[in-house]
């Protein structure tokens, strides 16, 4: 694929987009796929095990379940989204992805899943960005962008409950937003343990921050530092080499 600076796939119309290896429908989702997800399921890193079992919080369109199936050719993913239309639409994504085997779509709330025997290598969220601000009229959108569902502190308590020992979470999140789950976090015990500060351009300030947390602090934390555009608006080389694989 060409460094355009496109932050989907191939766009048929905007209700659906053409990966390399599977399509995305999304008229009845409110969030749509953006450029977060992709880098998102990209960068985050993985489990060592050979048979990884995933978490996927907040589903979505299951943009972030499929990246991932496609990433690790072994991997069990469960994921759970609260709106019932865009869980029936993440649903029929996977069906049609080479992955159907591999994901299975659960509709509800984290807070409510029962642990059980449910344990997992690797947790990530396309999480909802603002704890603040002013809500839209369109309840779905509320949802999925504000923290009206899912607090951080909620989300951290699915986190902590589900995630194994020597397992990750990561997630992205705007730059102030991030450092205050941080904060969070350390006070439930799970600290940064990869870190990628994503800059626009090298002009501009950082204004994303993906981070993958464990249950123990490293003196050594890995942080990663990308620029995704050129002045002409193509993706950098490093912004190039970390999104391509997903792309035709």
């Amino acid at each position: 694929m060409s460094k355009s600076a496109s932050s989907t796939g191939s766009s048929i119309d905007r209700d659906q987009f053409e990966f390399r290896k599977f399509t995305i429908n999304q008229d009845r989702c409110a969030m749509k796929v953006g450029g977060d997800a992709v880098l998102l399921g990209a960068w985050c890193p993985l489990p060592s095990v050979e048979q990884p079992r995933v978490l996927d919080i907040g589903a979505g369109t299951g943009i972030l379940s499929l990246l991932l199936a496609q990433r690790m050719d072994k991997a069990q993913v469960m994921a759970v989204e609260i709106d019932e239309s865009a869980a029936i639409q993440a649903g029929e994504n996977v069906s049609n992805s080479p992955y159907a085997g591999r994901i299975e779509i659960l509709t509800g709330e984290i807070q409510q899943l029962e642990a059980g025997e449910r344990s997992f290598d690797l947790i990530i969220c396309n999480p909802p960005f603002f704890s603040g601000g002013v809500l839209s009229d369109q309840l779905e959108r509320n949802v999925a962008r504000h923290t009206v569902k899912l607090s951080h502190g909620d989300l951290l308590r699915a986190v902590r409950k589900f995630l194994k020992p020597g397992g990750l979470f990561s997630l992205i999140l705007p730059k102030i937003e991030a450092l205050r789950f941080r904060e969070l976090a350390a006070g439930m015990d799970l600290f940064p343990r990869h870190v990628l500060e994503v800059r626009p351009r090298a002009d501009k300030p950082v204004h994303r921050i993906l981070q993958a947390f464990g249950h123990r602090q490293s003196e050594k934390n890995e942080v990663e530092k990308v620029i995704q555009y050129q002045q002409d608006q193509t993706w950098t080389d490093a912004y190039h080499d970390i999104v391509e694989r997903f792309y035709k």
